[in-house]
């Protein structure tokens, strides 16, 4: 009986799968020419000095570029089904603390890497590997608030620009050695992240979320 019943079983299944796809109306962030994201951007540099305005329009034309690229990969999805329920959850901890900028969305990778990120145009991508291995929607919730301040604190610019001054020897990384511009990379990017886990930490403590459920979301 198992063996006439389990191929049964799993034959049904696959006929009511259905894969992730957009809906809707295409968002601007995928059909808006980068050239013109990229001079929008450049325009909040003008009072900036001439140093910091060069690797503000770098890091913008870098950024948009390869976000564009990924939005255009096949692989994001908007609208759908995971990208509607996480933009639910955002809006919830939008609800609990007022502060949090209403340009964020949500849009969702297809990839079975364990992974969220953010981008400096205030876009959250978040990975359906990531989303397997998260157990309830309080870890999603926490992931969320992690990003939202990796975009409402700049880290994104923040990285770059330090990147580049370990580089390139500069500032506080003059005739700095190889093996220390790698280490110092590091610890930069550790900064940021226990930056966002603090920051995140306290937007989630403001919702009705159980916060208990954060330690799970680290492992």
């Amino acid at each position: 009986v198992l063996l006439i019943c389990i191929p049964f079983l799993s034959f049904n299944q696959t006929e009511k799968y259905t894969g992730l796809k957009s809906r809707g109306e295409i968002p601007e962030d995928f059909t808006k020419l980068t050239l013109e994201k990229i001079k929008e951007a450049q325009l909040s540099t003008q009072q900036d000095s001439r140093t910091s305005r060069k690797e503000k329009s770098k890091f913008y034309e870098m950024s948009n570029f390869g976000v564009d690229q990924l939005l255009q990969s096949g692989m994001v999805c908007f609208d759908d089904t995971i990208s509607s329920y996480v933009t639910s959850v955002l809006e919830e901890i939008r609800f609990a603390n007022k502060s949090i900028p209403l340009d964020i969305r949500v849009y969702t990778i297809k990839s079975p890497v364990v992974n969220a990120f953010t981008t400096d145009q205030g876009i959250i991508f978040i990975n359906t590997g990531l989303l397997a291995q998260l157990e309830n929607e309080a870890q999603l919730a926490f992931v969320l608030c992690h990003e939202i301040v990796h975009y409402t604190e700049k880290h994104v610019m923040e990285g770059f620009i330090e990147n580049n001054d370990i580089i390139n020897n500069r500032n506080d990384y003059k005739r700095t050695r190889s093996i220390d511009q790698e280490l110092a990379t590091t610890r930069f990017a550790r900064t940021l992240e226990t930056e966002a886990d603090k920051k995140g930490l306290k937007l989630f403590l403001n919702t009705d979320y159980n916060p208990q459920e954060v330690d799970g979301v680290f492992d």
